[in-house]
């Protein structure tokens, strides 16, 4: 008799290589089908990394066995590392992950309207109906972030708002929260220390000139762009703000920052103009499809 899916995914965490009917595992790699979808990748420091993209219905059920089996492991989006790592299909491994925050959850099973409140933003749900469609059940689970090192290069990559991102770090770091330290630019990191409030949206920082070595050019009115989009990278989604300066190499930005893929909710800066500075990455990533 075969193995079933659990067996097999059980028996790669015990180091053994099963094969179920559409689920086995060849060396450090699990996987659903075919070569095509990793499950899980055992790396060598006794880390076993997930595969958060979504792929099919049934993949999809064997992924919810796999997460089960290694609720503590990082999740990533396989998709968007790769293109990362000049698409190489077995990124993975040669990959070392050097830190990780663990994933979040939450469930509940009335007060839904209060529930629903406390869901992250970019957290995928689950809803639960009766034969009388009145829900029963909700939860929700949000992949954390995850650092590795690829081939000397150290990427950051987790769920930003409604988007699964993956960023190339500008130098080396030893853990998730300097990750996101070193892709603030230094004017921003300067402010906030100062007390400033600065604000972002996606890759963009907006920094008030308050206290500042920079203040915002003296200009007409005229001259202010309206509706104009932040230089953007080609294949990028863009961020478009209300009212725009240009000051050689430096923007000003007022009003409101837009999303055109909607992955980021809609940024008010209001009637003064902020410095808007590019996070410090060499590269960005996303995902085509679903991350959970």
């Amino acid at each position: 008799m075969g193995k079933s899916h659990e067996q097999v995914i059980r028996g790669f965490k015990d180091g053994k290589s099963y094969s179920g009917c559409s689920v086995f595992a060849r060396g450090n790699t699990l996987y659903s089908y075919g070569m095509h979808f990793p499950l899980a990748v055992r790396k060598d420091n006794g880390i076993y990394l997930l595969n958060g993209d979504k792929y099919s219905v049934s993949t999809s059920k064997h992924q919810n066995i796999t997460y089960r089996v290694f609720p503590d492991s990082p999740r990533v989006s396989f998709s968007a590392c790769r293109r990362a790592c000049n698409d190489v299909s077995y990124w993975f491994n040669y990959a070392t992950i050097i830190d990780y925050t663990k994933d979040s959850y939450g469930s509940a099973d009335k007060d839904f309207e209060e529930f629903k409140k406390t869901i992250p933003i970019g957290a995928e749900v689950h809803i639960s109906k009766n034969d009388y469609g009145k829900i029963e059940h909700m939860s929700y689970h949000r992949i954390g972030q995850v650092l590795f090192e690829y081939e000397n290069r150290y990427f950051i990559c987790g769920m930003d708002e409604g988007s699964y991102f993956v960023s190339e770090l500008p130098n080396k770091v030893n853990s998730v929260k300097d990750a996101f330290l070193s892709l603030m630019p230094k004017l921003a990191r300067d402010a906030i220390t100062q007390g400033i409030e600065v604000k972002r949206q996606g890759e963009w920082f907006f920094i008030p000139p308050k206290d500042s070595m920079i203040s915002v050019p003296k200009h007409k009115v005229k001259d202010e762009l309206k509706m104009q989009a932040l230089p953007f990278e080609q294949n990028s989604a863009q961020h478009t703000v209300t009212r725009m300066i240009l000051n050689g190499k430096m923007i000003f930005a007022k009003g409101f920052v837009r999303h055109s893929r909607h992955e980021h909710r809609t940024l008010k800066l209001g009637d003064d103009f902020h410095i808007a500075m590019k996070n410090t990455a060499i590269g960005n990533w996303s995902s085509n499809g679903n991350v959970d």
